[in-house]
């Protein structure tokens, strides 16, 4: 949720470019949502991010995106748990 995908100077575009170099698969449920009010570096990173992820086409793979409209980073907690339960456990 609004993750901080900037820590480090994107180091987790690295970490993933060179997982891409050997796997092409990548066997997880993962969801992933921005607020819309969100800093631009969250927006940015997490855009690219999971955009490069999805393009990958990795096998397994199951990902869910969701944008907060109208909501603030701190607005979009309880919500963004909430959606991220259903997806993952069907709560």
């Amino acid at each position: 949720m609004s993750a901080a995908l900037f820590w480090d100077s994107g180091v987790m575009l690295d970490i993933e470019e060179e997982y891409s170099q050997d796997n092409a698969a990548l066997p997880v449920q993962m969801f992933a949502s921005v607020a819309e009010f969100d800093s631009i570096p969250i927006w940015g990173y997490n855009e690219e991010f999971f955009d490069r992820v999805e393009d990958r086409g990795y096998d397994g793979l199951d990902l869910k995106r969701k944008q907060y409209d109208r909501a603030n980073h701190d607005d979009t907690w309880i919500p963004a748990y909430r959606d991220a339960l259903e997806f993952l456990y069907g709560l």
